[in-house]
Formats: structure tokens, C-alpha cells, sequence
């Protein structure tokens, strides 16, 4: 099974937009994509033009396939999603309780949900190294870090290469979103991050556009909202190099990602 985790040790560096955009780029090559939300904040739905007053989805839910595929939302790109649901805080100390309990729940989920049947599996992870962020890295073949340019981010590195240590995770590449490259801080701290990381960091730096607020807003991706957003110009960078990497159902051991 093919299953790429979006990470970041950092919130909100637009991880959810990666993974919506990154998730419906391929769909459009003909791939079949399932993507799971693991994160409380709910806002990959609003990508998918899904009704905010539902907030059932993978928190409220038992590993039952008929009960999961009836929860599964389908976008008009023919995305399929779950979201991550919930509506209280018990239910979020409940998700939390249950994955730290079982190092199987998010198996049994992907089993439940049939996930083999589909060509990738998209995990949009919750930011930090929580028990649900190191159960869903763990279960990747791919790991996306998600960056950006800025001190904050860079100064995260050291504590994910201790996570990337302890949880020997070996397929991992690093992406800088939001990037402005006319912004002088942002070049000298690009340049730092492609000293360390090396050919880890894929070149298609994901560029700043700020047509994506209003994108999510009228709760549609950029692909139908602003379909000349420079970033979606990197998203097709990026989904060309994951493609590049997909294993054939009939494969075991995953491929390295084509990097620049």
C-alpha cells in the first residue's frame, strides 16, 4: 500500500492545503486517491466543499467498513476524503486515549476503509509528535516535512531528525511552502535549509499566493477558484515527483521519490 504522510513539527504552515491540492492533482492524472484527515482542526472538508455543520468522520467512528465508507466524503474531483470529525472535547481525549492505547488503530482504519484498493493514500497529519502523528509517520511509505522559510521552521529541524531517528523512518523528503522569493530573509533561510537537508528538499518550492484564503473561503480548491495560482504550478511539480515514486499494487518495498 502506498501511504504519503504530510508532517510538520510546526502549525500552520499549509499542510492541509498541500495535501488537498496534492491529493487532487493526482486524481486528475487518473490515480486514485483516499485521503484521511488526522487532524482535530477540520479543515481539510472546507478544501472539498464539505458542509461545516458535519463533524463526523474518523474520531466518532468504530473500524467497521460499512460504517466508514458511508462517512467517506467524494469531492466533484472525485477526491475521496474522510475527515477527521468530532464535536467535543471528549471526543477528541477520546481519539487521543484510543490511539495511544493501540499502536493497530490506524491499520485496522486503512483495513476497514479497504485502503489497498486505492493507488495512494494521503495521511494530512496533525502538526507536532504526538502518539497520532508518530502512528501515521510510522505507517508512511513516503514522509512530506512540510517547512517554510522562516526561523521558526528551521529551528524545528533538529527535533524532527530526532523523531526521523527514533522512529527509523528512511523515506523522507522536505518541502519549503509559502515561499517568497523576493523576500531577502526568506533566500538566506532557503539557502540554509538547502545546505542541511541536501537533495532531500524538493526543488518545487511551493510559491506564496494569497488567492488561496479566498480559495478556502468560497470552499473550493484552486484548481476551480484561481486555476493560474503560481501555486499550483509547484503542486504539479510535487505531484510528479510523488507519482514518480508510487509502488504497483503488486509491490512490496517502496521507491525512492524522484528529487531535483
Amino acid at each position: 500500500m502506498n501511504i504519503t504522510a504530510l508532517f510538520s513539527i510546526k502549525g500552520g504552515v499549509g499542510r492541509t492545503l498541500l495535501a488537498a491540492h496534492l491529493a487532487e492533482s493526482l486524481t486528475r492524472r487518473g490515480l486514485r486517491v483516499l485521503v484521511l484527515e488526522l487532524d482535530p482542526q477540520n479543515t481539510l472538508g472546507h478544501w472539498f466543499g464539505m458542509d461545516p455543520e458535519i463533524r463526523f468522520g474518523l474520531c466518532r467512528l468504530q473500524s467497521n467498513a460499512r460504517e466508514l465508507a458511508q462517512y467517506g466524503q467524494r469531492h466533484a474531483t472525485n477526491v475521496a476524503f474522510v475527515p477527521y470529525g468530532g464535536e467535543s472535547m471528549r471526543d477528541l481525549l477520546y481519539m487521543e486515549n484510543t490511539v495511544s492505547g493501540r499502536s493497530d488503530w490506524l491499520a485496522n482504519r486503512l483495513k476497514a476503509l479497504e485502503a489497498e484498493n486505492y493507488d495512494l493514500v494521503i495521511l494530512d497529519v496533525a502538526a507536532g509528535t504526538g502518539p497520532m502523528t508518530r502512528a501515521a509517520i510510522h505507517h508512511a511509505n513516503l514522509v512530506i516535512n512540510v517547512l517554510q522559510a522562516n526561523s521558526a521552521c528551521y529551528s524545528t529541524l533538529p527535533l524532527f531528525m530526532q523523531l526521523q531517528s527514533e522512529l527509523s523512518l528512511h523515506n523522507v523528503v522536505h518541502v519549503v511552502n509559502r515561499y517568497n522569493g523576493r523576500n531577502e530573509l526568506q533566500r538566506e533561510i532557503y539557502k540554509h535549509l538547502e545546505s542541511q537537508l541536501g537533495h532531500t528538499l524538493l526543488g518545487a518550492a511551493v510559491s506564496e499566493d494569497t488567492t488561496a484564503d479566498a480559495a478556502l473561503a468560497s470552499q473550493q480548491t484552486l484548481f476551480q477558484h484561481h486555476p493560474q495560482s503560481p501555486i499550483l504550478r509547484s503542486i504539479e511539480l510535487l505531484a510528479s515527483q510523488v507519482a514518480s515514486g508510487l509502488v504497483p499494487n503488486n509491490q512490496a518495498d517502496p521507491q525512492p521519490v524522484a528529487q531535483h
